[in-house]
C-alpha cells in the first residue's frame, strides 16, 4: 500500500497532467479556429486590395497605391479593422476599409476652397508634405487614401486707349474666358461690353484686333476719348493624392484665382 505522502504526491502529479492536457487541447482548438479565420479574412482582404488597386491605377499613382495596399494586406478583423503599420496597431472602422476599397459610398469630399485661397501668396500655391498637413485643412478621413482637386483661374488684365491694337491669347490647350470688359470715357468708365467682346472680338480662341475696338463693337461716345479694359484668362485643373507636393505658379503679369478646391476619398471616383 502507498503511504499518505505517496498518495498525496501521485494526486498532484495526476492533476498537473490533466491541466497540461486540457491546455494543449485548447491550443489546438484556437489554432484551428485562427487558421479558418485567417482564410476568411485573407479572401476578403484580397478582393478589397484588388478593388483598391483598380481605383488607384486610374490616377497612375502606383507607388502611393502600393504603400496603402501593403498596409491593408496586413489587416485582420477583431471587432474592427486592425491595420498594422511599422509595428503600430490602430483600430479602424470596417466602413472606412470598405469605402477605401471602393465597395461602399464615400462621404462627400471636403470643400477647402476658402482655406486654399487664403494661403495663395504672390500668385503661388506651393506646399510639400501633403494637403492634409495644411493646419486649416487637416485630415478629413484619417487612414483613407484621398485626392485633392483644385480648379483655378489664371487671370490677366489689359487696358488700352482708342485706336490702339488689342492682342490677347492663352495656351493652345486652354479656352479663353472673358470675365469682364468695359469701354467708356471718364464719365462712363464702367460701361459693360463683355458680351460684345465675346461676340465680335474673340476669334480662334484669341483676340487680335488692330485699329481700335470701336471698329468691332461700336463707339458708344463718338468723338470722346475712351478706355478699353478687359479681364480675361483661362481655367486650369490640378489633382494630387496624399503626401504628394503642390507647386502651382503663374507667369508674371497674371494672377492666380482659386475657383474651387475639394479634398477627400470621394474624389477618387
Amino acid at each position: 500500500f502507498l503511504s499518505p505522502a505517496d498518495l498525496h504526491s501521485a494526486y498532484w502529479s495526476y492533476s498537473r497532467m490533466l491541466r497540461e492536457l486540457a491546455l494543449f487541447a485548447a491550443v489546438l482548438v484556437i489554432s484551428a479556429a485562427a487558421r479558418a479565420y485567417d482564410v476568411e479574412v485573407t479572401d476578403k482582404s484580397n478582393s478589397e486590395v484588388e478593388a483598391m488597386r483598380d481605383v488607384a491605377n486610374e490616377d497612375d499613382t502606383e507607388n502611393v497605391a502600393n504603400e496603402v495596399i501593403a498596409g491593408y494586406q496586413r489587416a485582420n478583423i477583431y471587432g474592427g479593422w486592425l491595420r498594422r503599420n511599422n509595428g503600430k496597431t490602430e483600430t479602424k472602422n470596417i466602413a472606412d476599409m470598405e469605402r477605401q476599397a471602393g465597395i461602399s459610398s464615400a462621404p462627400p469630399a471636403k470643400d477647402v476652397t476658402k482655406q486654399i485661397a487664403n494661403i495663395v501668396v504672390d500668385n503661388k500655391f506651393i506646399h510639400y508634405g501633403g494637403v492634409h498637413t495644411i493646419p486649416t485643412i487637416g485630415d478629413p478621413e484619417y487612414g483613407v487614401l484621398k485626392k485633392f482637386i483644385l480648379t483655378y483661374g489664371v487671370v490677366g488684365e489689359f487696358e488700352c486707349k482708342d485706336f490702339q491694337p488689342v492682342h490677347i491669347s492663352v495656351p493652345a490647350d486652354r479656352q479663353l474666358i472673358v470675365f469682364s470688359a468695359s469701354y467708356g470715357s471718364t464719365s462712363h468708365p464702367d460701361r459693360d461690353v463683355t458680351q460684345a467682346v465675346v461676340k465680335y472680338l474673340v476669334k480662334d480662341n484669341a483676340i487680335n484686333h488692330d485699329g481700335g475696338v470701336h471698329t468691332a463693337i461700336g463707339d458708344p461716345e463718338p468723338g470722346v476719348p475712351k478706355t478699353f479694359r478687359i479681364v480675361y484668362g483661362y481655367s486650369q485643373r490640378f489633382t494630387c493624392l496624399d503626401f504628394q507636393p503642390v507647386n502651382i505658379s503663374v507667369e508674371s503679369g497674371l494672377s492666380l484665382h482659386v475657383f474651387r478646391a475639394t479634398y477627400g476619398s470621394a474624389n477618387l471616383k
